[in-house]
């Protein structure tokens, strides 16, 4: 059982973010603006869309494996990484992840309370033992666009059909 220390049930929960979920270690509010802690989930099938934004993220993968999204000047390169990998993404660089095996991958993510913040608002409450699943391309159009438009510079559909991730699907 985890100590509630008086925070919204929200903060503690588990979030799904159209599809992977994240639960907070160390919420944005109790790190003095330094850093927030999450661990994330990329379940099996499902891609977390090229995107950018201001905050850095620090990702350590303790299980699973997935392909992470690699911006090298004006090309893109997948890079394969398994547990045990660890991958910084600075602050503007855009970046994506896929998780195509059949098992969940499961990070710690190291990032600031701006985008942990980002995650309390725009993700949803779920039970900790539910299966995520992929958003339907409706969901991510509308709902998540909206919140993306001042935190997260979201790339196109054809701009994530080039690099490999189909959001109409």
């Amino acid at each position: 059982m985890e100590p509630s220390h008086g925070f919204n049930k929200k903060s503690h929960s588990v979030l799904d973010v159209l599809g992977p979920t994240v639960k907070f270690l160390v919420l944005p509010s109790e790190c003095a603006g330094d850093y927030c802690v999450i661990r994330g989930t990329i379940p099996p099938g499902v891609s977390v869309p090229l995107h950018s934004h201001p905050d850095r993220e620090s990702f350590f993968l303790l299980s699973g494996s997935v392909q992470a999204l690699e911006q090298r000047k004006n090309a893109f390169k997948w890079i394969n990484m398994k547990a045990g990998d660890f991958r910084h993404v600075a602050s503007e660089v855009r970046h994506a992840w896929k998780n195509e095996p059949d098992e969940p991958a499961v990070a710690i993510i190291v990032t600031t309370p701006r985008l942990g913040r980002f995650f309390q608002e725009a993700g949803r409450p779920v039970p900790p033992d539910a299966s995520p699943q992929a958003p339907s391309p409706r969901m991510f159009n509308v709902s998540l666009r909206s919140q993306l438009a001042t935190t997260i510079g979201l790339a196109s559909p054809e701009e994530n059909a080039a690099v490999g991730i189909n959001l109409s699907a």
